[in-house]
């Protein structure tokens, strides 16, 4: 039965109500006559009669509510309010239903009425559901993965209202056509149905902290210049690479639920990692620091005594006071990269340490072999040492740096010249086959086999091994797995606290005994 407060056909001017309806434009002739239907499904009804909404409902976090508020405030209702006509139950327009409720607290007068449409669909149909969606993707601050779940919704809505139109229907033979033409269109326009459900399964399957922030980006404050971080034009930048890529979308949505706001945050905040000498590009670069991170202080718990590595300088007096003079049989170190500059200090720390009789320095640099060997040049010359060619670590093949970028080593015996036709085939003793990259703690990590060769080659059973860039201890993990003693330093803690991961993920220091010690 329909409310007495409801005036069919009798839409009051603005002078004479509350509200401030829309005016709607004049017709003439017979396009006022099939108007005339629709026009009289929009009337004023009072606020306090919608059903369908308690009285203490909330602003949806999604919806510009403030800014509704202000302009209906200011100019009054700019749309109308869908309600059933029997029920007068609300089906869309939520948000404008709650501005006029805080309106009428100050003038009940004034806003007691709301421009509605009688609509004939029933409350939680299909119908309903469409109309309200279709609202909600006209005023709702959706951010594109949530935009497009309502459309899947909306096509799957859409399908059931009017079943002739779903895919797989019975069509003649230029139907078919058509249809087909339209697929490759939309497939074109990435709206086909295989684009679209790629589109939902990322928004399904992301975090929703991870979609609230790049909602929320869109109206963030700028950021503190002084914290040294990312400016709020970088983070937004990324964000809004993020949600029109889909690449990026599904590297995310592969890792755990719980993990994907820290990796999130390491993309969008390059400058928070731990590891940080990673350049942090896309997502798949934010998932690999993420996981050497988490290697950071994972076994915090056990003692700095059970780890043959301390956080120093070797050329601090810190470092200098472990190593006794003429003790070391072979210093085996992979230095940082394009830092050439240090190999004079190196051999200056090093050869007093080094065993005079045996000792070996043998040095992993890069591809920089030109340079490595001018600036290393007067070091040797200087210590009295022999140049005894190179051993090459040979990468697998297949691998992107197999072919060009061989690592090359100086080694202390005799040089052997080895000349093939077959690049497979090395019959001496100066190539070394690489296992493959080991790159779970850092991505300068060397492979472990790789340095069991290397030291098996360079030194003899219980030779003392020591590596002044230990890094994720690659070279003292090695020489125990090999019988040799070790030692090492690096002087960034970071590195070091992956170092102690590294021996405990070997098994070489248990990590739940109170009194662990070293298994080998």
């Amino acid at each position: 039965m329909s409310s007495p407060a409801i005036k069919q056909n009798s839409i009051p001017a603005p002078h004479e109500c509350g509200a401030v309806v829309i005016p709607f434009p004049v017709l003439r002739g017979e396009t006022a006559i099939r108007a005339e239907g629709s026009m009289k499904d929009f009337v004023l009804f009072p606020v306090d009669q919608i059903k369908g909404l308690p009285t203490n409902a909330k602003p949806s976090p999604f919806s510009p509510y403030s800014s509704i508020l202000r302009s209906i405030e200011q100019y009054g209702a700019w749309s109308a309010v869908l309600i059933h006509k029997d029920t007068h139950a609300l089906i869309a327009g939520r948000s404008i239903v709650l501005a006029y409720r805080e309106l009428a607290k100050k003038d009940p007068e004034k806003w007691k009425s709301i421009l509605v449409k009688l609509m004939p669909c029933k409350p939680g149909s299909p119908e309903a559901e469409f109309l309200a969606n279709d609202t909600d993707l006209q005023h709702k601050r959706h951010n594109k993965f949530e935009e497009n779940q309502i459309l899947w919704r909306q096509h799957q809505l859409w399908e059931q209202l009017h079943p002739e139109t779903a895919q797989g229907k019975g069509r003649s033979k230029a139907q078919k056509e058509i249809f087909s033409f339209c697929r490759q269109e939309a497939a074109w326009q990435d709206c086909d149905v295989r684009t679209i459900a790629i589109k939902v399964e990322c928004a399904a399957k992301l975090n929703p902290e991870v979609r609230d922030e790049i909602r929320g980006l869109h109206d963030a404050e700028p950021l503190d210049p002084n914290d040294g971080g990312e400016t709020l034009e970088f983070v937004q930048s990324r964000a809004s690479k993020f949600e029109t890529t889909q690449t990026e979308q599904r590297e995310l949505i592969k890792v755990p639920l719980e993990q994907q706001p820290a990796i999130w945050n390491l993309y969008l905040h390059p400058s928070e990692a731990k590891t940080t000498h990673m350049a942090i590009n896309n997502i798949k670069d934010a998932v690999k620091v993420f996981n050497m991170d988490a290697q950071i202080g994972k076994y915090g718990e056990l003692p700095n005594r059970l780890f043959p590595i301390i956080c120093a300088d070797f050329a601090s007096p810190e470092g200098l006071a472990c190593i006794e003079e003429d003790s070391v049989q072979l210093f085996l170190m992979d230095i940082p990269y394009n830092e050439l500059n240090l190999i004079p200090s190196i051999f200056d720390t090093c050869f007093p340490k080094l065993d005079k009789e045996r000792g070996q320095i043998a040095i992993m640099y890069g591809n920089h072999r030109l340079a490595f060997y001018t600036i290393v040049g007067p070091s040797v010359e200087k210590y009295g040492l022999i140049s005894r060619d190179e051993i090459q670590i040979i990468n697998p093949p297949g691998s992107a740096s197999s072919a060009a970028n061989p690592e090359k080593m100086i080694r202390c015996d005799k040089p052997v010249a080895v000349f093939s036709v077959n690049r497979a085939y090395f019959p001496c003793n100066d190539v070394i086959m690489s296992a493959g990259p080991e790159k779970d703690l850092d991505q300068w990590q060397q492979p472990v086999p790789d340095f069991e060769e290397l030291i098996q080659r360079l030194s003899d059973p219980n030779d003392l091994v020591v590596d002044p860039f230990a890094g994720t201890g690659t070279t003292l993990i090695a020489g125990l797995k090999t019988g040799r003693r070790v030692w090492g330093c690096d002087k960034d803690l970071m590195m070091t606290e992956k170092t102690k991961t590294h021996f405990v993920e070997c098994g070489l220091v248990s990590p739940t005994a109170k009194e662990a010690e070293l298994t080998s």
